[in-house]
């Protein structure tokens, strides 16, 4: 197969001719499904009778960043407003099998086309599966959830853990990072789109303190889902005057002292008042 860019269509790639809007009105729409959280996005794959080559030939990979319906429409905007789709092609891979190309770079680029019947223009690639996060970043930096979901569909164990703990508890990815690699560093989130992450706290641990937490919902929600109430109960556990139970009763009979905060000193101030609320004798928490 020559390197160079080709198109699935041989013939022109003016979509206004007519035999390709004859072609377009015989594609055959397959739905496939690409799972986000509980959601399912549609992925149509046209197949057109009179093409040698056919969109079904290219396959998505499953470990590359989910294809957002969003983004695949903005990008059929800007295609139909000036169409230089062949200047900005899709690079792909023979599969092993010899049957497919599989995409590993500008999968949302080919669905916008293939929702427009236009032809696609790619090339080769020497590319790996490690390099689709990596390459991604630069061009469109992949948020923390396409890094999730990426690494869980190669089966990392850590991060199908955290993407359970993200599942149960909802708390920002970032929060759970922090908490189950036991770092607050800015580098900590780039090793985790790297796929370098790793738990080195007990997870057990970590379950029985998310759950203390979240019996403070019921009081303030945004409170108890915060991370800088969450970083400040954690370091709460290391005083030996703290009791839990004493905490929840205080902010049972004053829930309205219960309020969000900006920081984490804020919290501190906001906590051991409640800790103190109609106490005879001052506890310092700090």
């Amino acid at each position: 197969m020559n390197p160079e860019n080709n198109s699935v269509t041989q013939d022109s790639p003016n979509i206004h001719n007519n035999k390709q809007k004859e072609e377009s009105k015989m594609a055959i729409r397959n739905w496939t499904k690409l799972t986000k959280g509980d959601k399912q996005i549609p992925l149509v794959v046209f197949k057109s009778n009179n093409t040698e080559e056919s969109y079904q030939k290219f396959r998505f990979i499953d470990c590359n960043r989910i294809v957002t319906q969003a983004k695949v429409n903005r990008m059929k905007r800007e295609i139909l407003r000036h169409d230089l789709t062949n200047e900005f092609t899709i690079r792909v891979k023979p599969s092993q099998c010899g049957k497919y190309l599989d995409i590993y770079d500008g999968q949302n680029r080919f669905q916008a086309l293939c929702e427009l019947t236009m032809p696609i223009h790619y090339q080769l690639t020497n590319m790996s599966i490690d390099d689709i996060g990596s390459t991604n970043s630069v061009q469109d930096k992949w948020k923390l959830k396409d890094a999730l979901f990426h690494y869980c569909i190669r089966q990392l164990e850590d991060y199908i853990i955290l993407a359970e703990f993200h599942k149960i508890y909802k708390y920002p990815i970032s929060t759970l990072v922090i908490l189950l690699s036991g770092r607050h560093t800015k580098k900590i989130q780039e090793e985790f789109r790297a796929g370098n992450f790793e738990i080195t706290q007990d997870v057990e641990s970590i379950k029985e303190i998310l759950n203390r937490v979240a019996q403070f919902r019921e009081y303030n929600d945004e409170v108890a889902r915060s991370r800088q109430f969450l970083l400040v109960y954690i370091d709460l556990l290391t005083e030996p005057v703290f009791e839990h139970e004493k905490l929840l009763h205080k902010v049972k009979l004053a829930p309205s002292k219960f309020i969000k905060c900006n920081t984490q000193n804020e919290y501190k101030r906001m906590i051991e008042k409640i800790y103190n609320y109609r106490s005879s004798e001052i506890v310092r928490l700090w």
